[in-house]
């Protein structure tokens, strides 16, 4: 198999690349991360679990204050997120981080809906209805 790092390492060993000089060849081969890199990195992180974090603050809230809201309050709200949600995807553009976080969100609110509705009018289903039902009404986004 061939690894970059691997390979600079032995061009190390056969004295074509200094020694001295082993850190720099590492970040010139991307194989140690520079700056640039860690900065990006973190960035999308923070874009991720930031958003995590705002799908389960509207999860929390609903649960929250469920005796309060009244029903088409709480499905008004999952919906206009779902509705949110996808009109940023298609906003985005093509496979950028920005549309895979808002699909990620809108699968999240996708899931809070059903199991809302299930909640709400006493389905009776069981969880593994609800995750096959949440899977194959994602799956069309998936794709």
């Amino acid at each position: 198999m061939f690894s970059t790092r691997n390979h600079i390492l032995e061009l190390i060993e056969q004295g074509h690349i200094p020694a001295d000089r082993a850190t720099e060849a590492m970040v010139v081969a991307k194989v140690t991360p520079n700056g640039q890199m860690w900065q990006r990195f973190i960035d999308r992180m923070l874009l991720w679990l930031g958003s995590l974090a705002l799908a389960f603050a509207v999860l929390f809230f609903i649960a929250y204050n469920w005796d309060e809201m009244g029903r088409f309050a709480k499905f008004g709200l999952v919906e206009a997120l779902i509705a949110l949600a996808i009109v940023v995807y298609l906003k985005a553009e093509a496979y950028s981080i920005t549309g895979r976080v808002s699909l990620l969100m809108a699968s999240i609110f996708l899931g809070v809906l059903l199991a809302l509705y299930g909640q709400t009018y006493q389905t009776g289903a069981d969880p593994w209805q609800l995750f096959f039902n949440w899977a194959l009404l994602m799956l069309p986004w998936a794709v």
